[in-house]
């Protein structure tokens, strides 16, 4: 029996310190309203918000007055951010409050080393509520249409670019810690700029079209994030916070630890269906009752999350 509790210990241990990668050239957590780059120990970095529109919200840890509401304001950082290279990972979390009725742009701009101006990436809200990710580069531009994310609850983004030769650079797209799609590209070396946008408005095209929703945790990295760094930044953020609600919507899930039967209840609103995944990302399964049998997963921290007609709920249990 000690043994088996000992190597369940060791087994949770190695969950609970999957960390987030900590070296990144750009960290943006916006803690106690702050506009510094906090990965950098020489004040290198940090961000000026153009018109003052955007305010200061609890973000995706629960943590008041660290993210922005960006209210259509732009967002800058000086010209000290470290060169990237062609190989680098762009991670941020987005929480969307209503389906917009025009286009809205999310642009992650820096220049190359001849001064042109290239798009590393950006985000376009549809007025379907889909969410179009392109890439673009001197007008040449790929894109995908990616399923359509969850109003009022947060969702991680992430897009890791690595070379492929001198000329071609492959870029891979994840929603909540998941592999979405892959686009390629002509490479491109992205170095610092002073006009270096983590968030545009393009007001020559429309006044109102820049992003109005919420942004928090933005990462920059010089490198290439593996698929398991990449699900961390989604799983560390959920299982750092108690869940994730909507509307005062509360599920209480019990035993906690469980080794077969995980009960669930909820306050006020009907459960339409019920995910499992694990700290990966991946699937595992799908039911729509109030009693599921996870006797057959491995034991370790699993991710649930509930959807209902307002949205969904994210919360965490540990199989025994």
């Amino acid at each position: 029996m000690k043994i088996r509790l000992l190597l369940f210990g060791l087994l949770i241990s190695k969950f609970c310190f999957a960390q987030i990668p900590n070296d990144e050239v750009v960290r943006y957590k916006f803690t106690n309203a702050s506009l510094l780059n906090e990965a950098s120990t020489t004040g290198q970095g940090n961000l000026s918000l153009g018109d003052d529109l955007a305010v200061f919200i609890t973000g995706v840890e629960n943590d008041s007055g660290s993210a922005l509401e960006v209210n259509n304001d732009f967002i800058f950082a000086d010209s000290n951010v470290n060169a990237f290279s062609k190989t680098f990972t762009v991670s941020f979390w987005i929480r969307l409050s209503n389906t917009p009725s025009t286009t809205q742009d999310v642009i992650f701009q820096f220049f190359d080393l001849n001064d042109t101006a290239q798009v590393m990436f950006s985000k376009k809200v549809l007025a379907s509520g889909q969410v179009e990710f392109a890439w673009q580069a001197n007008l040449a531009s790929n894109t995908n249409v990616v399923p359509s994310l969850t109003i009022g609850n947060w969702h991680n983004i992430t897009m890791v670019a690595s070379e492929v030769n001198p000329s071609l650079t492959a870029y891979r797209l994840f929603v909540d810690g998941v592999f979405d799609a892959d686009l390629t590209g002509s490479a491109t070396d992205i170095r610092a700029s002073s006009n270096n946008y983590l968030v545009y408005r393009n007001i020559a095209i429309s006044p109102t079209a820049g992003y109005q929703d919420d942004i928090d945790n933005i990462r920059i990295y010089n490198r290439e994030l593996s698929n398991t760094e990449v699900a961390s930044i989604f799983s560390e953020n959920v299982l750092s916070s108690n869940d994730f609600s909507i509307n005062n919507f509360r599920l209480n899930l019990y035993p906690n630890p469980t080794s077969n039967i995980l009960n669930i209840e909820s306050n006020n609103q009907q459960i339409k269906q019920i995910e499992i995944y694990d700290i990966l990302g991946k699937q595992l399964l799908i039911a729509n009752n109030s009693n599921i049998d996870v006797s057959n997963l491995k034991s370790g921290i699993y991710i649930l999350k509930a959807k209902t007609t307002l949205g969904e709920v994210v919360k965490r249990f540990i199989k025994q």
